[in-house]
């Protein structure tokens, strides 16, 4: 029998798979980091001026290839612990904000990653 239903990863496309090598430029950023990991996910990366401090940074050599991991993960692993994913699904864009206290945000990530 086959089940004739949508993947999860379908259905909430912040959950699909994704593998990805970013392109080893001078001048990489993630930013650009993340707009590549964005590619062909059916988002895109939102023009918050909140943000750009965090687009703006340099790229670490340890964030040139991610995964498989999923996408979301991918995404909170460029940003770091002192910003916090929101997703606006109507448009498809993804956003970034700074956490009120980010040491407070890496202890709890901690915690969440032990359960």
């Amino acid at each position: 029998m086959v089940e004739l239903a949508p993947e999860p990863a379908q259905r909430d496309l912040l959950q699909q798979t994704v593998e990805v090598s970013i392109p080893p430029t001078l001048d990489a950023n993630v930013g650009d980091a993340m707009r590549h990991v964005l590619l062909r996910s059916g988002y895109r990366l939102c023009d918050a001026i909140d943000a750009d401090a965090l687009y703006a940074l340099p790229l670490p050599a340890a964030h040139l290839r991610l995964g498989p991991l999923l996408l979301r993960d991918a995404l909170l692993t460029l940003a770091g612990p002192a910003w916090t994913l929101s997703v606006d699904d109507l448009s498809r864009e993804v956003c970034f904000t700074r956490v009120a206290d980010p040491v407070a945000a890496a202890v709890d990530a901690v915690v969440e990653a032990t359960r």
